[in-house]
């Protein structure tokens, strides 16, 4: 009889389980202590893997070549209201207009050499990188903290669709 497996046995005894088992068996040393560079050389095999597994996931098999796709739900009419009391018809309120929504306006940053960015109390990030935050339409308080400095804090009003700019530079 044979002595060794082949990886090929493996493949053809597997099916479409074998890539799943192959990132198993590649990803398992990443999680144990070993020696450095150990990682990149497992690494490699378990990209080449996650790419053939993903070209395999979207390939349909012969079971499913010829089948329907699926159906949209068809929605079936709302019961109608029942009649008011005293036998009238029945009143339907229409439901009042939405008013459009105002699109958001922009507050553009240059900070150096860098700020947390906090917007109405609320922490949006470090500038930089963050140079652009899209706010809604109004008034809105603008603080700039650097754990050296100062914080910078600025009011501003923002319009739909327009961009305000704060530069500050701590010193």
């Amino acid at each position: 009889g044979r002595d060794r497996i082949s990886v090929a046995d493996l493949l053809a005894a597997m099916g479409d389980r074998a890539i799943a088992a192959l990132l198993f068996i590649f990803a398992v040393p990443n999680v144990v202590p070993t020696p450095p560079g150990t990682s990149t050389i497992l690494g490699a095999p378990l990209v080449f893997l996650a790419i053939i597994g993903a070209a395999f996931a979207v390939v349909p098999d012969e079971s499913t070549a010829d089948m329907e796709p699926p159906r949209a739900a068809t929605t079936l009419p709302s019961p109608l209201p029942a009649p008011a009391a005293g036998g009238g018809a029945a009143v339907i309120e229409q439901p009042a207009p939405k008013k459009p929504a105002l699109a958001p306006g922009r507050l553009e940053l240059a900070v150096a050499p860098w700020g947390e960015v906090v917007v109405d109390g609320k922490s949006r990030g470090l500038s930089p990188p963050l140079r652009i935050v899209e706010l809604p339409a109004g008034s809105h308080t603008i603080e700039i903290r650097n754990s050296t400095f100062p914080a910078h804090v600025a009011q501003v009003d923002v319009k739909s669709g327009e961009a305000v700019r704060i530069q500050h530079r701590f010193r």
